[in-house]
């Protein structure tokens, strides 16, 4: 084991190395004039840019001497930079002008040290594929984990010391953030650098044991051997250490503190829902998409983004993930198709983790696919009594795969309960089969829930369950004819009620959302409270003070802004919110008079849809 005193010790030495110049550099104008340059000509250069600056700001030396005082100034600057990814320009310098012995640096016995600074830095640097870790679990259910497999969306890696005063405030920082966040899949990994598994126990216990962030999934880890010897691969000198790592498992983060980590998260969140909305927009404009459509947006995509490796990853990304989600099953052929020649077929874009997940989901899709006959299983109900799955002689048959603690599913019962009574009087049978190995909690949920129901479960995984049906993410959800021929996959509970709407209840519905609301003006006016509509469609917000005289509202259709109500057709709409307290902050100046927020049935759908996937 790495001894934690001898990580002091170096990061001692490093700190003093970061103060040593080559001789004459210190206390002349020529340090302070450098770094002018550095901080007023080159800070908001991105690093690469940087490196060739300085390049040529060496080059201007007139002997080595020179040089090697302009490197050192340079590599004194950047190692110890406040901007996060500058440290790549020491490493730079070092590898370049040093450590190949380019140029001498000028103190003989810290060479060492600055050998050290690049190793300890070069590995993790942004935008370096994120070193491999395989550790143990605190919890024996996880045993090993890997970092580079794990599916999450986003990746935040913390290494601490249960014995740290500055790791137990971080501590407390992180479980916060994990509460909170509501932004894309997160994987928080927590490591913990000490040797003693009974404080490292408690530890995880303290400060994590009440964490119920249903947006973040945690493990807690430890490498008490450092066999991953992960203070070099991450350059954990010292304690507390916070590395953000993506989808792809490239570094998008480093020597963060917890609110820099949620600051950045933010951010890329936000660039989320950006791509998401393109993504959207393109879709939606050439609706309905097949194979064809699909394949004419991948090519245009790629056309447009493949010099910028970072946007096409995360729009084909995005792309897959919507196409993949939507319940119509020429959508899920299109995701294949995007899968198959935009992602698999340009796997030198993507890591290669991802590559074989899109692989997965390949077989995956084409495993049990709408129109074949789902695979009939062997399953017990509670009193151990087998069954089989699809017996019985019901019209249509609804089989729900999932566990029990888990939000998505438990939103999709919430979204099938209040129908219940009439799928059942349509011949619907619902069939729920935990996939989880929890018998007393699954017995539990069973006694809870509706008794006409029909609950099996594979405990003893006899039946080839997992062979037969992907159930690695849930719910999973198939709506089967009596014949156990697949009628739909992969669908939600609003889109159950859908398919199960007579074609009568489909007329009926189309006409209560023409007659009663023939009008824009007449569906505010009847559903929207704390407004006044005038007949032109102005509105005014009750309660807001007007701004400079005016009083419209900002109005968002789908989160894009529209002059007036009248833009929006009534059968279209899901919901309106109104704001008019201090949370229209957030809008600024235009939402000096309040907000209206529309949002579509089909944006709403989407927005289902995209929550139940960044469950995942």
């Amino acid at each position: 084991m790495k001894s934690n005193r001898f990580l002091t010790l170096l990061l001692t030495a490093l700190c003093f190395l970061t103060q040593t110049l080559p001789a004459g550099a210190q206390g002349t104008n020529v340090y302070q004039r450098v770094t002018d340059y550095f901080e007023k000509a080159l800070s908001k250069l991105p690093t690469d840019q940087i490196c060739i600056q300085i390049d040529r700001l060496i080059a201007t030396g007139h002997d080595t001497e020179q040089q090697a005082q302009l490197a050192g100034i340079a590599f004194d600057y950047y190692s110890q930079s406040p901007i996060m990814g500058q440290e790549a320009v020491a490493v730079y310098v070092a590898d370049n002008y040093f450590l190949n012995k380019k140029l001498p640096w000028s103190t003989p016995e810290t060479y060492p040290l600055l050998y050290t600074f690049a190793e300890f830095n070069r590995a993790s640097l942004l935008g370096c594929d994120a070193p491999e870790l395989v550790m143990d679990s605190c919890d024996p259910l996880q045993g090993r984990v890997s970092l580079r497999n794990d599916g999450g969306h986003y990746k935040l890696l913390y290494f601490y010391d249960p014995q740290c005063a500055t790791c137990r405030e971080y501590s407390k920082a992180i479980a916060e953030l994990a509460r909170t966040y509501r932004g894309g899949r997160l994987s928080l990994f927590t490591v913990n650098t000490g040797s003693d598994r009974e404080r490292w126990e408690a530890y995880v216990n303290e400060y994590f044991g009440d964490l119920n962030a249903w947006k973040v999934d945690t493990r807690h880890l430890w490498d008490p051997e450092d066999a991953n010897d992960y203070h070099k691969a991450y350059g954990v000198l010292s304690t507390p250490a916070l590395v953000l790592i993506d989808a792809q498992n490239k570094i998008i983060g480093r020597r963060l503190d917890p609110d820099a980590a949620k600051e950045l998260l933010g951010h890329y969140n936000f660039a989320d829902r950006e791509t998401r909305k393109l993504v959207k927009e393109v879709c939606e404009a050439l609706a309905p998409i097949d194979t064809a459509t699909a394949d004419q947006i991948g090519r245009t995509f790629y056309a447009k983004m493949a010099a910028d490796s970072a946007l096409y990853r995360e729009t084909m990304y995005e792309l897959f993930n919507d196409l993949r989600d939507h319940a119509n099953h020429s959508y899920q052929d299109a995701a294949a198709l995007i899968a198959e020649r935009y992602i698999v077929g340009h796997g030198d874009y993507f890591s290669p983790e991802y590559v074989e997940r899109v692989k997965y989901a390949l077989e995956v899709f084409r495993m049990n696919p709408v129109g074949s006959k789902a695979p009939d299983l062997q399953l017990k109900d509670t009193a151990g009594v087998t069954h089989q799955m699809l017996a019985g002689k019901a019209r249509k048959k609804l089989v729900i795969f999932h566990i029990v603690h888990c939000p998505d599913c438990h939103r999709e019962f919430e979204g099938i309960i209040p129908y219940a009574d009439e799928y059942a009087r349509k011949g619907l049978e619902i069939i729920c089969v935990y996939v989880g190995k929890d018998e007393a909690e699954w017995k539990e949920f069973v006694r809870t829930h509706d008794a006409r129901w029909t609950y099996l479960t594979d405990l003893e995984n006899r039946s080839g369950l997992r062979d037969l049906y992907d159930v690695a993410f849930v719910p999973k959800i198939y709506l089967l004819d009596k014949k156990g021929k697949i009628l739909a996959k992969e669908i939600d509970a609003p889109t159950l009620h859908k398919l199960m709407l007579t074609k009568k209840e489909q007329r009926a519905q189309e006409q209560e959302n023409e007659v009663y609301y023939s009008n824009i003006v007449d569906y505010f006016r009847a559903k929207v409270t704390g407004i006044d509509v005038s007949d032109d469609g102005n509105i005014v917000i009750r309660g807001v003070g007007t701004f400079m005289g005016s009083s419209a509202p900002l109005i968002l259709y789908d989160g894009v802004e529209i002059p007036s109500i009248k833009e929006v057709t009534p059968s279209e709409i899901h919901d309106v919110e109104v704001i008019k307290d201090g949370s229209k902050a957030i809008y600024g100046f235009r939402g000096s008079n309040g907000v209206i927020i529309i949002t579509s049935k089909a944006a709403w759908e989407a927005r289902k849809l995209s929550s139940k996937k960044n469950g995942r």
